[in-house]
């Protein structure tokens, strides 16, 4: 088990994208989210900052190799769940 630590952006969708270190390996994990009931202040996050934020990370060519190589294992694992 490891402990990753970080501040994340909750959209107003509320949903939360993680970039998870390189140490951490593709495939199908258990992840326990722990969240404070408050947001931290910062005046500066507003949905601009978030969607400049989600196209910059998007855009970035590791994380659309490494996107497409999680998506390719899961869609390995599922197929063997589905198989069970």
């Amino acid at each position: 088990m490891k402990t990753i630590e970080m501040t994340v952006i909750v959209d107003e969708s509320r949903k939360l994208i993680l970039q998870l270190p390189n140490g951490i390996s593709p495939g199908l994990h258990q992840v326990v989210l722990v969240i404070d009931e408050q947001p931290q202040a910062n005046d500066s996050i507003d949905s601009e900052n978030i969607d400049a934020a989600f196209a910059e990370m998007v855009n970035d060519s590791e994380y659309q190799i490494e996107a497409r190589q999680i998506e390719s294992e899961f869609a390995v694992i599922e197929t063997q769940r589905k198989a069970i």
